[in-house]
């Protein structure tokens, strides 16, 4: 299995490749590797020892995802989701591109327990964030099965 710095560098590198600069997006932040904690609406987020934040987007202090090395974090209003990257089965994201100006959307993961968790990313060229985060991480880790 990969190290968690494997994993972030991997994820990082994607979506560097699939995003168009420059990353001056109103909700989605790149994380730098050497932050280890989130400020802000991720601060009572406990990270485990070696995990690394990679990406979030932040529609409101009640509405947004933290993608990490191990883990998804979505607040939904008054719901909290969390789940594992290695229980992923699959992910769609919706109206991604924004079209009718659209600012943001909900996506969907399916865990292989059947269980959702939404997760939010904002339209257009910053929607490239979260998908590829998402996309290449669930490649890299194995997924548990069936």
């Amino acid at each position: 299995m990969k190290t968690d710095p494997s994993i972030y560098k991997i994820c990082i590198a994607a979506i560097n490749r699939h995003t168009i600069k420059p990353f001056d997006f109103q909700m989605t932040q790149i994380y730098r590797e050497d932050c280890k904690s989130p400020r802000g609406v991720f601060e009572n987020i406990n990270l485990n020892p070696s995990e690394i934040s990679i990406c979030s987007t932040e529609i409101n202090e009640h509405q947004w995802t933290l993608l990490t090395t191990q883990r998804i974090f979505t607040s939904d209003n008054e719901d909290f989701f969390e789940g594992k990257i290695i229980d992923f089965k699959t992910k769609r994201s919706g109206n991604f591109k924004g079209i009718g100006n659209i600012k943001y959307v909900k996506g969907i993961i399916e865990l292989h327990n059947s269980e959702k968790i939404p997760y939010f990313l904002e339209t257009g060229k910053a929607s490239m964030v979260m998908i590829y985060g998402l996309q290449t991480a669930m490649q890299i880790i194995p997924i548990k099965e069936d």
